[in-house]
């Protein structure tokens, strides 16, 4: 009893722990992780349990062998955009085979093993999803599928004056809860800094980053075309719009956007990554390799998967 009780708290908390880090929630890394390394635990558990009651190997055994490896293939996945390689699909491949056989051949199971297999099925349909799909990339949020998400992106550290401090007064306070997560309050301060000073386009691009984090990509790339009728020559501007139509799965704007960034800052490493990642998107290879060295001989030393990707197809 207590074993089934503790699976589904695990489980439970991986659902929060996903939604939460799909909504910018702090701490919600260190739940996944928490969940991930219980989940894995209980499958070591049941494993043992299993071989201790048959002492060979057989469907059962097999299958919960293959739940350990999925959980901790998941794991890094979603952890980490890890182990995303052939021998990782093949493994879910044949875990899915496996378990499509226990199931057909078995009449009646456990709660706790319908249970895990939902969850494991769940997860990696979901990853599948983000991997072919744009349309669910852009319903799911979808910050934590890629290293790319908001990476890269500035938080204002450039310098626009204000006329009125009223004005600046409530951008601060808009700013204090930004940087807290509190993405709706801030945007109702960032709208009444907006009333006082109409045309400053530091607002606009605040604004910009609340929507985006709030996974309204749409407001925030309106807000940043608005930002940059106030001031075109902020490269910020620029470069998080890019980060935003990649987000929509649009790599031609992307491109675009990255592009102007380079040209009025040419020295900023990420500009030069996130070109690479939209390049390789298009199969731009070429360039996405000059792109990505680009990067590196001005600093960028990250080593993702998508880095790794890239590398590969650069050789």
């Amino acid at each position: 009893m207590k074993s089934k009780i503790i699976l589904y708290i695990l489980m439970l908390g991986m659902a929060i722990g996903l939604y939460s880090r799909a909504h910018f929630i702090p701490y919600s890394n260190a739940l996944l992780l928490f969940s991930f390394a219980g989940i894995i635990m209980w499958n070591l558990i049941e494993l043992v349990t299993e071989i201790n009651k048959w002492r060979t190997l057989n469907l059962p055994v097999l299958l919960k062998i293959f739940q350990v490896v999925a959980s901790i293939q998941l794991s890094l996945i979603y952890l980490i955009y890890s182990f995303d390689t052939i021998v990782g699909w093949s493994i879910l491949l044949l875990y899915l085979i496996i378990l499509a056989v226990f199931y057909l051949k078995k009449s009646s199971q456990s709660p706790e093993r319908v249970a895990i297999s939902i969850f494991h099925m769940a997860l990696i349909l979901m990853f599948i999803g983000f991997k072919i799909s744009p349309q669910v990339r852009q319903v799911i949020p979808s910050n934590w599928f890629t290293t790319l998400r908001l990476k890269g992106s500035h938080s204002g550290d450039f310098v626009i004056e204000f006329k009125n401090n009223d004005a600046l007064k409530y951008r601060d306070m808009g700013r204090d809860l930004l940087n807290h997560s509190y993405y709706s309050d801030a945007i109702k301060l960032f709208k009444t800094a907006m009333a006082l000073e109409p045309n400053n386009a530091l607002l606009y691009y605040d604004l910009s980053q609340c929507y985006a984090h709030l996974e309204n990509l749409d407001y925030a790339i309106a807000m940043l075309d608005t930002a940059i009728l106030c001031n075109n020559q902020i490269s910020e501007f620029y470069s998080n719009r890019g980060l935003y139509y990649y987000k929509k799965a649009n790599s031609i704007e992307a491109i675009k956007n990255y592009r102007i960034a380079i040209n009025l800052d040419s020295l900023n490493c990420y500009y030069h990554y996130n070109l690479a990642l939209a390049l390789y998107d298009t199969e731009d290879f070429e360039s996405a390799c000059k792109s990505l060295e680009k990067s590196r001989d001005l600093g960028f030393n990250v080593k993702d998967y998508l880095t790794r990707k890239i590398d590969k197809m650069c050789k």
